[in-house]
């Protein structure tokens, strides 16, 4: 079985189009370039809709784009 990849992973595959592959990114879910930017760093994640539409998107689960971000999530959370 394959495995499910990160968003960073599959930025990572898109090398010869990143400009493309962040822009629709943020087309799907209505959010900057920036904030897509900040997403791929792990700087911060995206808020459920964001995740859903970019789960859709690449046909995954949103948990797969984003494993190691649940610790983040939760504490920005708490910060809100």
């Amino acid at each position: 079985m394959k495995k499910a990849k990160s968003l960073k992973e599959l930025y990572e595959e898109a090398k010869d189009v990143p400009r493309a592959f962040i822009r629709r990114c943020a087309e799907v879910t209505m959010k900057s370039e920036v904030t897509v930017r900040g997403w791929l760093s792990g700087a911060y994640v995206p808020d459920e809709l964001a995740k859903s539409r970019l789960a859709e998107l690449f046909d995954t689960e949103s948990e797969a784009l984003f494993p190691n971000n649940k610790e983040l999530d939760d504490a920005t959370r708490k910060n809100a």
